[in-house]
C-alpha cells in the first residue's frame, strides 16, 4: 500500500511503521505520517508473545531462554514486530540468530500453531486470542513487558493530500481524532 499511497492513488491509510515506511520517507518519497494507530502500552498491548501450547505442556518451553532455536513466525522482514521479537529474545538473554524465523502474513501463523510449523510468535490480535481460545498457543507475556510504549502503527497522508486538499486532510484528521 506504500507505493499507491506515494503515487497519490491513495489519500491516506494505516500501517504498521516498519523498515519499509521508513526507508520510502528517506528516499523522498512524499508519505506523512499524521497520527498514531496503535502504541504498546500497559495494560494494552497488541503483539503478545504466543507459544505453542504442546511446548509449554511437553516442559520444552518454562522460560523466555527456551525460545533457543524455535521457529518463530514474524509477518516479515524489517516488520513493526521485528523490535518486539528483538526485545523478548534479548530479554532472554539470546540474539535474533538464536532462532529460526519463519516469515508468514498473521492468518497463516494460526495454521501454523496448529500444525506445527512454528513454535512462537508475537502475533497480533484477534488471532493472538483465537489461538489461545483453542488451545494451540499460549500467552506467555504481553509485547510491552518486552518494549513498552512501542509505535506499532500509524495513520499516514500522502503528500499530494497534504498539500492539495489541506482543508479536507485536516477535516478528516479531526473526525479520526474524535472517532
Amino acid at each position: 500500500m506504500v507505493a499507491p499511497l506515494a503515487q497519490g492513488q491513495l489519500d491516506g491509510m494505516g500501517a504498521s511503521v516498519s523498515a519499509g515506511i521508513y526507508n520510502a520517507i528517506g528516499a523522498g518519497i512524499p508519505i506523512k505520517i499524521v497520527g498514531d494507530r496503535g502504541i504498546d502500552y500497559a495494560p494494552y498491548g497488541a503483539l503478545p508473545l504466543i507459544v505453542r501450547t504442546e511446548l509449554v505442556k511437553s516442559g520444552r518451553f518454562k522460560t523466555l531462554a527456551d525460545l533457543k532455536g524455535m521457529r518463530f513466525a514474524e509477518p516479515g522482514k524489517g516488520s513493526a514486530n521485528l523490535p518486539i521479537v528483538y526485545r523478548f529474545l534479548r530479554k532472554a538473554g539470546l540474539t535474533y540468530n538464536d532462532v529460526e524465523h519463519i516469515f508468514l502474513p498473521f492468518p497463516d501463523q494460526v495454521a501454523g500453531m496448529h500444525n506445527g510449523s512454528i513454535d512462537c510468535s508475537t502475533m497480533i490480535e484477534p488471532f493472538a486470542s483465537a489461538i489461545v481460545k483453542d488451545g494451540a498457543g499460549t500467552r506467555i507475556a504481553p509485547d510491552y513487558s518486552a518494549y513498552p510504549n512501542h509505535q506499532i502503527s500509524a495513520l499516514m497522508f500522502s503528500g499530494g493530500f497534504v498539500q492539495k486538499r489541506p482543508d479536507v486532510a485536516r477535516k478528516f484528521f479531526v473526525g479520526y481524532l474524535r472517532g
